[in-house]
This record gives structure tokens, C-alpha cells and sequence, in this order.
């Protein structure tokens, strides 16, 4: 039987680590913060509303992601979904077959951690025959190894 889902809400100035154990989480509302996921990876996420983030997460199954704005997101996951996503940087470490899905999103930067490329389902430019204006792919790798070396709670910026 799964658990409850886990809810995150109102992070402002923190470095915050969801658990999740098998069960779904939901972070609502993260600012100016940091959130990753510990070793225990919830089945599914949903990230709804959040201003200069940065979330470096993991879930087994899909992870749904809303009404983010300056925000950098590290995901390995099954599946990803950006809906209303401005100016992010997204940052796979693993998706399934390769590829994301995009709506209503405007000046991402998209990559793989390796340095590789990620095949982007946009659904408001369904033709791959045009330059996409929503998205470019990254052309730099970034590290984002120092998250670890931060504690939980209340961060400096």
C-alpha cells in the first residue's frame, strides 16, 4: 500500500531535502531556495510554483513541473513534463526514452549532465522541421556538484 503523497510548501532562503520513500511528493512554492531529494526517492513528483530554484530531484516514476520562473532543475526520472516554465535551465541526468515534454514555455536551456542532447516534445511547436523559440539546447556543461556541501535550513545567497 502507498503512502500519503508528501507535501512541501512555502520553502523561501532554504536548502530543503524531500523524502519520499514510495510515495508521491509535492513541493509548492519555492523561492530563492535549493531543494534536492534524499535517498529515499518518492515514486512520482509534482513541482508547482517557484521563482530562483534550484532543484536537483529524483523520483522512479514521472515528475510534473509547473509555473516556474529563473529556476535550474537537475531531474532523473521516468518521465518529465514542463508546463509554464520561463527563463529555466533543465538539466537531465536520466529520462526515459531520452526525451521531455514541453508546454507553454518560453527561453529554457536544455541538456543532459553528460553533455549529451535531449529529444523536447513542445506542444505548442509541433514541427521539428523549424528552429524551436521556446528552447535552446545547452552548448555548456554545468556542475552542480557544491549543492552537496550545503547544509539543510536557512542558506546565504
Amino acid at each position: 500500500m502507498q503512502e500519503s503523497a508528501r507535501t512541501y510548501e512555502g520553502l523561501s532562503g532554504v536548502k530543503q531535502t524531500v523524502e519520499g520513500s514510495g510515495s508521491h511528493v509535492l513541493i509548492r512554492n519555492a523561492n530563492n531556495s535549493i531543494v534536492v531529494t534524499s535517498e529515499q526517492v518518492p515514486s512520482s513528483m509534482h513541482i508547482k510554483g517557484g521563482q530562483s530554484t534550484v532543484f536537483k530531484v529524483e523520483a522512479k516514476g514521472p515528475v510534473f513541473v509547473h509555473d516556474l520562473e529563473d529556476c535550474d532543475l537537475v531531474i532523473n526520472c521516468h518521465q518529465l513534463r514542463l508546463h509554464n516554465l520561463n527563463n529555466c535551465r533543465i538539466w537531465i541526468d536520466n529520462v526515459g526514452n531520452n526525451t521531455i515534454i514541453i508546454e507553454n514555455c518560453r527561453g529554457l536551456t536544455i541538456g543532459r549532465l553528460d553533455g549529451g542532447s535531449v529529444e523536447v516534445d513542445d506542444f505548442d511547436w509541433p514541427t521539428k522541421s523549424f528552429t524551436n523559440p521556446h528552447f535552446k539546447h545547452a552548448t555548456e556543461r554545468i556542475d552542480y556538484g557544491w549543492i552537496s556541501g550545503i547544509q539543510d535550513g536557512k542558506i546565504d545567497r
